[in-house]
């Protein structure tokens, strides 16, 4: 929390009431942030709530969001910031090795092609430590993965050595919380 206070001064939401966003709002406030050369980004939190259209009422949600990724394409041309879009993912498969990141974008997949780049943050539970993996990037030609601890508010460097040290730590911890917790259900038997 202390890191939103921190920023907070720094940002604008301009937000509709929920699932009430057009795609002809969005265009309109791309336009107006574009044009006041007030802003560093613009972050669309979230690609999949974007599914109504003044123009087209009952408009589809593919046809929506295919239509914001048009609106996205044809404002990177001319934009003077970036424009951050969040996406709700298809959890990765058991084989973790098929990540196959553009068809796990929800109803939109078509979406990566306009991209210039698409990082998806994977955090494991109970590890300190986030991976972003780089699925397209504009300056990398192929898949990368960067892995980060997060200490006093910043994600720092970590060494593969280190990452594996903190895994097999968590491995550990796992299991001696699970041994505890038989432990304990045996005496209350």
């Amino acid at each position: 929390m202390p890191e939103i206070l921190e920023i907070e001064p720094y940002v604008t939401v301009m937000d509709d009431p929920i699932a009430s966003t057009t795609l002809e709002k969005i265009e309109s406030i791309l336009g107006e942030v574009n044009e006041s050369g007030s802003y560093q980004a613009v972050i669309v939190d979230f690609l999949q709530r974007i599914n109504k259209s003044t123009l087209v009422p009952g408009i589809e949600r593919t046809d929506a969001l295919y239509r914001f990724k048009d609106i996205i394409t044809d404002y990177a041309q001319h934009a003077k910031i970036p424009v951050i879009v969040m996406t709700q993912l298809i959890p990765i498969s058991s084989d973790e090795t098929e990540r196959n990141f553009e068809s796990r974008i929800k109803f939109c997949k078509g979406f990566m092609e306009s991209a210039a780049a698409a990082i998806e943050i994977i955090k494991i539970k109970g590890i300190p430590v986030s991976t972003f993996y780089v699925a397209k990037g504009r300056f990398s030609k192929a898949e990368i993965s960067v892995s980060c601890k997060y200490e006093n508010g910043r994600f720092t460097y970590v060494s593969k050595k280190e990452l594996q040290e903190i895994k097999d730590q968590a491995q550990i911890d796992a299991i001696n919380d699970m041994v505890s917790r038989i432990e304990t259900e045996g005496d209350e038997v």
